[in-house]
């Protein structure tokens, strides 16, 4: 039976990011039609599907949390299940392979449709309950059922049985014969009611939750699939049938991670394999759309998939929609995607065959693989211009492939004997009692006593993990090689193997260090505890133990007053938060405040990341260290209003520091875990996820010499107004408002052509420029910079924001010296000056930027300014440095730093004042001169004051200085 995929279309209510930021709906719906609207030009797109689900608005939510329809427009959660759920059913019963799967970015609600949230339960659980109630109504003594579940996940290309050990990665085999791809050694149980397969996903959910605590990874991240065989004994007559189904539920990876990648260079390994996945997926769709032949082998996701897009199955797809304008680009994708995919047909027959042919074909083909393997008779194909090693590695791998179908036939065929088939659930029984019963006792413990639960990033991973606590539970490193054996057993980063002790005393719980010992890595609502602390703990504290593991503490019954002061719910945003303030980034502060919201949930997101990094660093010695920066205005190249997240990376050896953007900062993240795990697997949850770490290319810590931008001088433009020149040596400032140097400008009054004005023609009045051409000669002689490491490379490049054709102008690259001399000219023509461009001339200033050639094999040298002779008690950052670990250099460096801070900011404020006094200035040529030279003094004479404090600052992120803000 050939027909096309069944694709539909479901939209979501805003969620609470959409909501702070005022986000604007671009999707609406009629019928089976989905049309979206470009937020920027209001040009709509509509697209046709079998169907479009409206689940933005139009219902409320009852007592205990159900979500009911007010209107005949919502489709909840049971409508999309009697329309999916029900032919997926319909499907399986039939004897037809089915495979539904959702696709859509991360937070769009594919999960949500799939397995649902709380009482909204999605498609998954509800067609598990649909299935056995189907059999056991069943009155028909003739039909005998078979149930077996298998849930695993596909992430960076590595498949992890979320049944098995979750640590192993499983190879993808292919049957030698018929040409289809499995899992070799994949769990499969069997199971004989829903209870069985709701217990068996409740234990993948939170085995996937255990490896993205410790990978510090959200479930998004991760395509996964659940896999039910159904099978079907039927007596015909006189003849024994059986019919078997194949149904796979597919919860993809979030989609937007397949744009991003690619542009951001090689580091970026996490998102270029899902995004190989992704990429795979989409490319196999756009072939089987336009009937061209599909290249499933790309990717395990997409061998995988072969048989439900391109082989024996009935698929459908179900795609995710944001409604917000913020998300217009990914959810065009969307569209796009499924739009394509309604064209794919796949060829579904029954797979019903004579019981008695079924076990003789399975018998056959498995005495002919073992024929092939006794008699190494294997077909390798042409070997033409191979090796005789290459040759012998293709024999040994289809060698383990026949191996690998001799055991999954085996399997086949003891799981078409029923009999085989009860005695297994009978078995298994027994097992789930005791573990139902476990659960059960667990449960009731959690309402009534004092517990810890896991936050997560994502809402469906919050609370899956608990641990009650009933006397003193040790918190710690759970291996073979700790004797300590701790009550709650965490793993990761930064967990001792007796990391802390939580005790409960006289109805309290206390936080403390271990018998003798001290505390690891702990923060209580947000802030360090001193090792050898005692903390009594208060209801919904938060408790953050090593970098990745956090829990909020829950008081069975906490006091009225406790409870008025805190949130109905605990959730990991608010937890962040209070992270981020302990760390100077204050979320409710007015610097805060004037960022933009993606600003602020970028800080949300990079702080706890950068915790790792430097916790990861500090583990291999690697000697970086990670924090978070925010640029804004000038510095960053942008408007006044913008700003723009950055991590800073600093070498501790050479204390050069690199600006790292998100992208490329999220993808050494992520190969720092790689790293970590092949040098010191112990130390890592990341179990089977690739080795990591390597050459210079690939190593995280590492960046390769190349132009930074060093920072910025504004060239003022307010004598223009005057028609008086400009000529002065301005001072160029890094992002952090500190003296890096000096440029030497001179920007003359001209004609168009170059010619210069009279110098005693000076303007009474600037309104006098309105309506008039504008040109001046922009002219840079040269710089003085303070370090002579930068003698490398100096370049300058500048532009103005009504510069023609928004042309950015360089100079030649000076090496050899940090003071470079150049004879740069350039005429800059306004055409007509309106109100707009004479505020800009009177306010404003031409924007010069100072590139430098940077390398770590060059260290920072410690002169403060040319000729300036270093403070009495400053050594030098490489003489401060040597010989420390980054710990030792963090707890050196952090009285210092805080004493710093009051200065540093006070000295900041004071030169703000100074620079606006500056740009106003309006007056004839004598006095704008004598003026500019008094101010160019006092801005010097902070600029010594701003140098000593930078030299203490702490590398941690932790002790990021609250003026990044």
């Amino acid at each position: 039976m050939t027909e096309n995929i069944k694709v539909c279309v479901r939209v979501r209510p805003f969620n609470t990011r959409e909501k702070d930021r005022n986000a604007a709906m671009v999707i609406s719906m009629d019928g089976p039609s989905t049309t979206i609207t470009d937020p920027v030009d209001g040009k709509s797109k509509t697209f046709n599907f079998d169907q479009s689900y409206w689940s933005h608005d139009g219902f409320e939510e009852q007592e205990g949390g159900k979500l009911v329809a007010t209107g005949e427009r919502y489709a909840g959660q049971d409508k999309v299940f009697r329309d999916l759920g029900a032919l997926v059913l319909e499907n399986a019963y039939a004897g037809f392979n089915t495979s539904l799967f959702a696709y859509g970015q991360t937070g769009s609600g594919k999960s949500y449709s799939m397995v649902g949230y709380g009482v909204n339960k999605g498609i998954v659980p509800l067609a598990f309950e649909s299935l056995f109630r189907h059999i056991n109504t069943n009155t028909e003594a003739h039909i005998k059922y078979q149930v077996f579940f298998s849930m695993y996940e596909i992430y960076m290309e590595h498949v992890t049985d979320l049944l098995g050990d979750a640590k192993k990665s499983l190879k993808v085999r292919e049957n030698p014969k018929k040409g289809r791809f499995f899992v070799d050694g994949l769990k499969r149980v069997a199971v004989a009611s829903f209870e069985e397969i709701d217990a068996k996903m409740q234990s993948g959910v939170t085995k996937r939750t255990v490896a993205a605590t410790q990978m510090n990874a959200t479930s998004s991240r991760a395509h996964t699939i659940v896999t039910l065989e159904f099978v079907q004994n039927l007596r015909e007559g006189d003849r024994q049938v059986t019919r078997q189904s194949e149904v796979n539920l597919i919860d993809l990876a979030g989609s937007e991670r397949a744009t991003s990648t690619g542009t951001v260079g090689t580091h970026l390994k996490e998102g270029a394999m899902i995004n190989l996945s992704l990429s795979a997926l989409g490319n196999v769709i756009s072939a089987l759309a336009e009937g061209k032949p599909a290249r499933f082998r790309e990717s395990v996701l997409t061998k995988l998939l072969q048989n439900s897009l391109g082989g024996n199955a009935k698929t459908i797809m179900i795609a995710a929609l944001s409604p917000a304008d913020l998300n217009y680009a990914e959810t065009l994708s969307t569209l796009r995607y499924a739009d394509r995919a309604k064209s794919i047909k796949t060829t579904a027959v029954v797979n019903e065959s004579a019981t008695e042919k079924l076990i003789r074909s399975l018998k056959e083909e498995n005495e002919r693989m073992k024929q092939l393997l006794v008699g190494k008779t294997m077909d390798i194909g042409s070997t033409k211009g191979l090796s005789d090693q290459e040759i012998a590695k293709l024999r040994r791998e289809l060698e383990a492939d026949i191996r690998a179908q001799l055991s999954k036939n085996q399997e086949l065929e003891a799981g078409i004997d029923h009999d085989a088939y009860v005695k297994e659930i009978e078995t298994l029984r027994a097992a789930f009692e005791k573990e139902k019963a476990a659960a059960a006792l667990a449960d009731s413990k959690r309402t009534t006593m004092h517990r810890i639960e896991n936050l997560n990033e994502d809402p469906a991973l919050c609370g899956v993990i608990f641990h009650v606590i009933e006397g003193a539970e040790l918190v710690g490193r759970k291996s073979n090689k700790n004797p300590a054996n701790p009550s709650i057993a965490l793993g990761g980063l930064s967990i001792e193997d007796a990391h802390a002790v939580l005790r409960l005393q006289r109805g309290e719980v206390v936080l403390c260090g271990p018998d003798g010992g001290t505390m690891g890595n702990v923060c209580v609502n947000g802030q360090p505890v001193a090792p050898d602390s005692t903390t009594t703990l208060r209801h919904f504290d938060r408790l953050l133990f090593g970098t990745n593991h956090l829990y909020v503490y829950c008081n069975p019954t906490p006091s009225m007053e406790v409870l008025a002061s805190l949130p109905a719910t605990i959730e990991w945003e608010f937890a962040q938060n209070e992270i981020a303030k302990s760390k100077g980034f204050d979320m409710g502060s007015e610097d805060s405040r004037a960022l933009s919201q993606q600003t602020r949930e970028e800080v949300l997101e990079i702080l706890p990341m950068t915790t790792v990094a430097n916790a990861i660093s500090q583990r291999l010695d690697r000697r970086r260290t990670f924090e978070v920066a925010i640029l804004k205005g000038a510095v960053a190249g942008l408007e006044d209003n913008e700003s723009r997240l950055m991590v800073k990376m600093r070498n501790l050896d050479t204390n050069n520091r690199w600006m790292l953007p998100k992208d490329d900062f999220v993808a050494r993240h992520f190969a720092m875990h790689q790293l970590l795990q092949r040098v010191a697997p112990d130390d890592d949850g990341s179990g089977c996820y690739g080795d990591g770490g390597g050459d210079n290319g690939d190593d995280p810590f590492h960046h390769a010499p190349g132009m930074i931008v060093l920072g910025s001088a504004n060239c003022m433009l307010a004598s223009l107004c005057y028609n008086i020149e400009f000529d002065d040596d301005v001072n160029i400032y890094d992002y952090k408002g500190r003296s890096e140097g000096k440029l030497k400008v001179v920007i003359y009054p001209c004609d168009a052509d170059g010619t210069l004005h009279d110098v005693n023609n000076v303007y009474d009045d600037p309104n006098a420029l309105l309506g008039q051409p504008l040109s001046f000669k922009f002219s840079l002689r040269g710089a003085t910079l303070h370090k002579t490491k930068y003698a490398g490379g100096i370049e300058v490049q500048f532009t103005h924001k009504y510069c023609e054709d928004g042309r950015i102008f360089k100079t030649a690259t000076a090496q050899g010296t940090n003071h470079p001399t150049w004879d740069f000219e350039h005429v800059f023509t306004i055409p007509k000056v309106d109100e707009a461009i004479l505020q800009w001339l009177q306010e404003g200033a031409l924007r010069a930027f100072v590139y430098v050639w940077q390398t770590d094999e060059v260290a920072d040298d410690a002169s403060l300014s040319v000729g300036a002779t270093p403070h009495a008690h400053t050594q030098g950052p490489v003489a401060l440095h040597a010989g420390k670990s980054t710990a030792q250099l963090i707890q050196d460096l952090q009285t210092s730093k805080q004493a710093a801070d009051a200065g540093h900011s006070e000295a900041l404020a004071q030169l703000d004042v100074y620079k606006k006094q500056l740009h106003t200035v309006q007056v004839d040529n004598t006095r704008l001169h004598r003026i500019m030279a008094e101010k160019d003094k006092q801005i010097h004479d902070v600029d010594q004051i701003l140098q000593v404090p930078c030299h203490f600052r702490c590398p941690s992120v932790s002790l990021t200085l609250p003026d990044v803000i």
